[in-house]
């Protein structure tokens, strides 16, 4: 009974105070379009200090189960401090999405009958008349739509 009481401590402890900033972060990151950063450190944290330190606290210090968790607040520890630096930095913002290649994406995903509408189609039509990055990109369906 003990030891899991530690393993729900450690855990608990862990989401509560640096699980937010390890997972919200790199999530406003992405949609900012910063995602190679949020990638590397994402994938170096989990080799280095998920895997290293369970094999750290489990071989070395006999730690058991409680490792797992003890691990991956370690490794939450790391994210929050890399992405809160990165926030500070402000290099972020000068990241920007690839508008014409997501759009077409998003509008393929709505339902014709909902495209199918005077406002939806003058704005493709609007579209079409400018040196708009989507000029001619959207999806065929919208195509015939309108």
């Amino acid at each position: 009974f003990r030891r899991a009481l530690e393993v729900v401590l450690v855990h608990d402890l862990g989401a509560i105070l640096i699980c937010a900033p390890s997972f919200s972060l790199p999530k406003s990151f992405r949609a900012a379009g910063d995602v190679k950063f949020t990638m590397i450190v994402s994938i170096f944290s989990m080799l280095l200090f998920r895997i290293g330190f369970i094999y750290l606290f489990t071989y070395i210090f006999g730690l058991g189960v409680l490792s797992v968790w003890l691990s991956m607040n370690v490794d939450w520890l790391f994210r929050a401090s890399m992405f809160l630096w990165r926030w500070k930095s402000k290099k972020w913002q000068n990241k920007q999405v690839i508008w014409h290649a997501i759009l077409p994406c998003l509008l393929s995903l709505i339902p014709r009958q909902l495209l199918n509408t005077e406002s939806n189609c003058s704005l493709l039509k609007k579209v079409q008349h400018t040196n708009h990055p989507i000029k001619g990109r959207y999806p065929k369906s919208l195509r015939r739509v309108c």
